[in-house]
């Protein structure tokens, strides 16, 4: 099957799913990836070595990207979804088409969802991932706990997202032939704001659990939280857990370290590693290894949509992990089985505490954290359920 894919990014190991969808359906089927890039910006080695595999960025440089916002602004356009427009992306993909036959279109996230205008009707089938329910991620941003410290500006803003989002969001999906999201939680949330529930399925992001594996138990009381924390939901996360729970962990196990592990954290974060018990490591090229050196991992989310890869990866290598109900409502797990779940900051710092301190529960949660992984998130799942969706649609055609 030949596959036009298009995202906003060129996919990486940080930008896990559109990476490894691709480097998975690479085997079996000949792929052509039209991407946004950053000015200099180079595909993923693995990607580019791949024999059928091309890849086609096309630079977005900041101020065009600025300048799309602005411009969205006055015509009551989403700005999330108008950052990265770019006229030379919808040409590659009208040049694309004219010079290849192609069986499916596969549209990557709300950013690049405009794309889909430069795909005739008559042309092959369009599937869209959007990945999470972008609308609900913006109700939590200006009405959810982590909206009171955003500040009124920033909240005003917010909600003129979700209110643009929530028109143009199901739009896209009434556009596609099929929408795609990592779980029933987004997916009954896209139902909700109107799109057409038959063509809604549920592709689950997986894990790599030959790379994501356990190791030795650590040696020190570490406690790990991990994420890439450019991204607005993962720093506040690790603002609250260091302001509201982390002083009372340390009350009750003084010796106990912090290790924030994660690409491009912001200052007030990277101050942090000024404290003897906080690690801030950024970017880092062996994600298991590090996730291996603690103890326990945390995933303190308040705003969440979709299925969590970093919650995901922490129990694929056997550790127990404490949880908001955020942050795994998108899974089917139970709290004290699968992990821990806690909302109050006394009753995280407890579930902590408890763990760092038990050694046969700490491994009773991790053994059947990654036995739950195993069983619902490996990879070949995935793309199984998207090969179906692919088969689906151009038997409809």
């Amino acid at each position: 099957m030949r596959v036009l894919f298009i995202a906003p990014y060129l996919p990486s190991k940080i930008r896990v799913r559109t990476y490894e969808l691709l480097r998975r359906l690479a085997p079996r089927h000949r792929l052509h990836l039209i991407a946004l890039s950053g000015v200099g910006e180079q595909p993923a080695a693995e990607l580019a070595g791949m024999p059928d595999v091309t890849v086609e960025p096309i630079p977005l440089s900041l101020p065009r990207a600025l300048a799309n916002c602005a411009r969205a602004a006055f015509t009551g356009r989403s700005l999330w979804a108008s950052y990265g427009r770019l006229a030379g992306l919808e040409a590659a993909v009208r040049q694309a088409l004219s010079r290849e036959t192609y069986d499916i279109v596969h549209v990557e996230h709300i950013r690049a969802a405009y794309a889909m205008d430069s795909v005739p009707a008559a042309g092959p089938p369009v599937v869209f991932d959007g990945v999470d329910c972008i609308t609900a991620l913006f109700e939590q941003y200006w009405r959810g706990p982590a909206a009171r410290e955003a500040g009124l500006p920033r909240r005003l803003l917010y909600r003129s997202e979700w209110e643009r989002m929530r028109r143009y969001e199901p739009a896209v999906t009434r556009r596609a032939r099929a929408t795609l999201v990592t779980s029933a939680w987004d997916r009954d949330r896209l139902i909700a704001l109107g799109a057409d529930g038959s063509r809604v399925h549920v592709v689950r992001n997986g894990v790599d659990l030959t790379r994501f594996r356990p190791g030795p138990e650590a040696e020190e009381d570490i406690v790990v939280f991990s994420g890439k924390m450019s991204f607005f939901n993962n720093a506040d996360a690790a603002r609250y857990f260091h302001r509201e729970i982390w002083p009372t962990v340390r009350r009750r196990r003084p010796g106990a370290k912090w290790l924030v592990v994660g690409a491009e954290p912001p200052p007030d974060l990277q101050a942090l590693a000024r404290r003897r018990d906080v690690e801030v490591t950024g970017y880092v090229e062996d994600l298991p290894a590090a996730l291996r050196r603690a103890r326990v991992a945390v995933c303190p989310l308040r705003v969440a949509v979709g299925v969590q890869n970093k919650l995901l990866e922490a129990m694929a290598v056997g550790l127990p992990v404490v949880a908001t109900s955020a942050a795994c409502r998108a899974l089917e797990v139970k709290d004290g089985e699968e992990l821990l779940i806690a909302d109050s900051p006394d009753a995280f710092a407890y579930s902590v505490q408890m763990l760092l301190e038990n050694v046969d529960r700490r491994r009773e949660i991790g053994r059947r954290g990654r036995a739950y992984v195993e069983a619902h998130h490996e990879w070949d799942q995935s793309i199984a359920a998207l090969e179906q969706v692919y088969e689906d649609v151009r038997a409809e055609k």
